[in-house]
């Protein structure tokens, strides 16, 4: 087997993500070939005979590929979704006024910190992650059209893929306004995996056409005869290159004036979003999703922290950027 693994930016991968429990996954946007793909806690082959029972009965789930089975929150890194397919329909607003807070149906959606952005359009709403803003967009959209939109980007389809992938969930049931408020900055019931958020931002990053992902490049016999060797083909075309436009200025913005500046490379231009998401736990999932360069994309990447506690520009943000800088380096 002939992977698509670069094995120095996966132990750089490895190594960036330190003591965290989470993942990165690192690929191309054009190709889907998988880079680097890592999941933390891990274990070690070499051990797996003595450290057997420990492995199997241990809480922090050992076993478990958090790239391709981990189902999270997603929180603001949803947003991209919901922008798409606000950017999709004319009659959705793209001018709001945030006060810090908005009620929906009795429910009480608030911004980080409670700050409010006052009139803000949808570009700078993206920026700033105003949840004030995505919550009103979801319920102008409706969940018909969400959920659309968020299926062309494979959440609720199989993924097909070399290893075994869990399918992200959305909107399965009927939601009233509030739910869909919740739903539209990434909370409610969605769960998404790394994996699937990765293939997100390289849909952005190809002009809108979701590439089909690659773990294995080929197959040889030991005489070095190519038996099976990957394709490049279209998985999903999400939307059209006028709206991934659009999205990928947003998301440069994420970078240079938001929530994602830890995410900034000299002179190579960054697209972004970070994520908070809240969960079961009183600790938040921290996210970033992006891709670089973002004129002429050669990575796409998502990182999550699991039950890290801190924000997605301060502590996921850090490590795609140090990530994408080695990558680059590496790939040249």
């Amino acid at each position: 087997l002939i992977l698509t693994i670069d094995d120095k930016i996966q132990k750089k991968a490895y190594d960036l993500l330190g003591n965290n429990k989470g993942s990165i996954v690192l690929m191309d946007p054009k190709t889907g070939e998988i880079y680097a793909m890592v999941s933390n806690p891990t274990f070690s082959p070499v051990n797996l005979r003595t450290d057997w029972k420990n492995i199997v009965e241990s809480e922090e789930s050992y076993l478990l590929n958090r790239s391709t089975m981990g189902l999270y929150a997603p929180g603001s890194i949803f947003k991209v979704i919901t922008a798409t397919a606000a950017l999709e329909n004319s009659h959705v607003s793209k001018n709001y006024n945030c006060q810090g807070s908005v009620t929906i149906e009795g429910y009480t959606l608030r911004d980080y910190g409670n700050t409010s952005h006052g009139n803000i359009n949808l570009e700078e709403a993206l920026a700033k992650s105003c949840n004030v803003s995505f919550a009103k967009m979801g319920v102008e959209i409706g969940q018909s059209k969400l959920k659309e939109t968020a299926e062309k980007y494979m959440l609720n389809k199989d993924i097909p893929f070399d290893l075994q992938t869990a399918k992200s969930r959305i909107l399965n049931e009927k939601v009233d306004k509030a739910g869909l408020g919740a739903t539209a900055i990434g909370q409610g019931t969605t769960l998404v995996t790394p994996l699937n958020m990765a293939m997100v931002a390289s849909a952005i990053a190809n002009n809108g056409y979701m590439v089909h992902p690659t773990l294995v490049k080929r197959v040889e016999t030991p005489e070095g005869l190519i038996v099976k060797e990957s394709e490049v083909s279209t998985l999903s075309q999400v939307t059209t290159s006028g709206v991934t436009d659009e999205l990928r200025d947003m998301m440069e913005k994420v970078v240079t004036q938001g929530t994602g500046k830890s995410a900034r490379i000299r002179n190579v231009q960054v697209a972004g979003k970070t994520g908070t998401a809240e969960n079961e736990t009183d600790k938040t999932h921290a996210w970033f999703i992006g891709f670089a360069p973002s004129n002429d994309p050669k990575l796409a990447i998502a990182v999550i922290l699991e039950n890290n506690g801190g924000t997605g520009g301060s502590v996921a943000a850090p490590i795609a950027r140090d990530l994408i800088i080695d990558a680059l380096n590496t790939l040249e």
